[in-house]
C-alpha cells in the first residue's frame, strides 16, 4: 500500500494515495465569512470551488495554523458522505512531501483510546519511527464536511 505522508504540528500521518486526487502547492484561497477558522476558504481546482481545511487548526486546536512552508500542500481527495456522489475537499498540511510503500500488515493498533483507529500506527521500520494513521471519516467527521456543502 503507498501512502502519504505529511506533518501537523503534533505529528506525522499517513494517508493512503487512493484517497487522493492530487497534491497542489499552497495557493491564494478565496475567503468564506463566518466559517471556521480551520476552514481556510475556497480554491479553485479547474473551475470547480472546493473548501480547504487546515488540518493543523481542525487536528490541534483553532491558534495552531499550518505554516507556509515550501513543503505546505493542500491535498485534494474525494470525500463520500450522506449518500451523495463523491466531493473533492482540500486539506492545508505542512511537510507534504515523501511517500512509503508499506504491507498492510504493518498497520498496527497502538492501544490507546480503546483501540480507537484515529491513534493506529504504522511503523516505518527503516526510520525507526510511528506515524498515524488518518483514517478520512474518524478525522473528519461528517458533520463537519456536511455542513461545507448544504444546500
Amino acid at each position: 500500500m503507498l501512502l502519504l505522508l505529511f506533518e501537523t504540528k503534533e505529528g506525522r500521518y499517513a494517508l493512503p494515495t487512493n484517497l487522493i486526487v492530487e497534491v497542489v502547492p499552497m495557493v491564494k484561497l478565496k475567503r468564506i465569512p463566518k466559517v471556521p477558522p480551520y476552514v481556510l476558504g475556497m480554491l479553485n481546482y479547474r473551475g470547480t470551488a472546493l473548501p480547504v481545511l487546515d488540518l493543523c487548526a481542525l487536528l490541534e486546536g483553532e491558534e495552531s495554523l499550518c505554516e507556509q512552508l515550501l513543503s505546505t500542500r493542500i491535498i485534494i481527495i474525494n470525500y463520500t458522505f450522506k449518500e451523495k456522489p463523491k466531493q473533492m475537499l482540500g486539506l492545508l498540511a505542512e511537510h507534504v512531501t515523501e511517500t512509503i510503500k508499506v504491507k498492510h500488515a504493518n498497520h498496527q493498533t497502538s492501544g490507546i483510546l480503546l483501540d480507537d483507529d484515529i491513534y493506529s500506527a504504522t511503523i516505518n521500520r527503516e526510520k525507526d519511527e510511528m506515524i498515524q494513521w488518518f483514517d478520512l471519516k474518524r478525522m473528519l467527521p461528517e458533520r463537519v464536511i456536511a455542513d461545507l456543502y448544504q444546500e
